[in-house]
């Protein structure tokens, strides 16, 4: 009987084809994970941006003294002009502004200065201020979009914030 070396050609296209599959295989998870992981951050991201925006507007509105006028975009509010003012009457009207069209947040500290604004958020898909009917409290919700503006990991933060102090109330007890 003959020494047998080497693999014939049905074992060589056996092997060629396992190796696709599994090859075939392998990328298919690599790429499904790397996707899932993109999208993760893409939703991580949305989170952030609405989560930074709600804080940026709760930060102010708690610190404000009264609201002024409410509508579903827009929320203006008096505010102190500095610490040395802080027992005297608020004296700025700021406002934030929902802009649908460049969807970006924007907080004006001088209402009446449109041309002073500092952007609170970009990508913004939605934004919304609801009072209540005591007039201390402030339902915002914001909907944030990736930086790709995909809807898929748009992301909703929302929440109640109430102010320093009422229409009635006291800025300061001594």
């Amino acid at each position: 009987m003959k020494n047998k070396r080497g693999v014939t050609l049905i074992e060589l296209l056996i092997a060629i084809s396992l190796l696709v599959v599994i090859m075939t295989l392998g990328t298919g998870i690599y790429l499904s994970g790397t996707n899932l992981s993109a999208d993760m951050v893409n939703t991580s991201q949305a989170h952030r941006t609405a989560q930074i925006a709600f804080m940026h507007v709760q930060k102010h509105v708690r610190e404000s003294a009264c609201i002024n006028a409410l509508t579903s975009t827009e929320l203006h509010f008096n505010s102190f002009s500095g610490v040395s003012d802080i027992y005297s009457s608020p004296s700025i009207e700021s406002k934030y502004e929902y802009d649908s069209t460049s969807s970006e947040m924007r907080f004006y500290p001088d209402r009446s200065d449109t041309s002073n604004y500092e952007l609170v958020a970009a990508h913004i898909s939605g934004c919304t201020f609801t009072e209540d009917p005591s007039g201390i409290c402030v339902s915002v919700e914001i909907t944030a979009l990736d930086n790709n503006d995909t809807a898929e990991s748009a992301c909703t933060f929302s929440g109640d914030v109430q102010l320093m102090c009422g229409p009635s109330q006291p800025v300061f007890t001594i």
